[in-house]
């Protein structure tokens, strides 16, 4: 049974999904559960160099302050449901700090949340879950959005 949980936070609603569904299963198996969120360092890098400092360092204190807010908001859903949470504020790229804050934490499971997004964007950008899935070696469910139609 799993006990030590990760689940990564971006805000959105399948990300909310995979929060209630590891909050059950961590619950239920007397487990807690880590959240992260990864500021992208490409976004910040992607800020047009034309934008003076203060802007770029507005961008980045906007991105944090959104990040601490996703994060404080489902600890203290988890913590609402007797779930101890940790959380991870984290700056990088999101597969790769996934994956090293589950092998320095130990977690079991990571339960994340994947949009299906189908045709070009997932093959020129890549799917963070498939990253996930290649880089970590802890297991990984995936939670889709409701009412998304299985693939084949």
């Amino acid at each position: 049974m799993f006990r030590h949980l990760l689940v990564p936070l971006d805000g959105s609603d399948v990300a909310q999904r995979a929060l209630d569904h590891a909050i059950d299963y961590a619950h239920s198996s007397g487990g807690e559960i880590d959240l992260i969120h990864v500021i992208d360092r490409r976004i910040v890098q992607a800020a047009p160099k034309a934008l003076p400092l203060d802007a770029q360092k507005s961008l980045l204190e906007k991105l944090e302050e959104h990040g601490s807010g996703v994060l404080e908001q489902a600890a203290g859903t988890a913590r609402s449901r007797g779930v101890r949470a940790h959380t991870h504020l984290v700056h990088g790229i999101i597969a790769e700090e996934v994956e090293r804050v589950s092998t320095r934490i130990g977690c079991d499971l990571i339960v994340m949340g994947t949009h299906g997004r189908r045709g070009w964007a997932p093959m020129i950008l890549g799917s963070v879950a498939e990253s996930v899935l290649q880089r970590c070696t802890a297991s990984v469910l995936l939670v889709r959005p409701h009412g998304a139609p299985a693939t084949k």
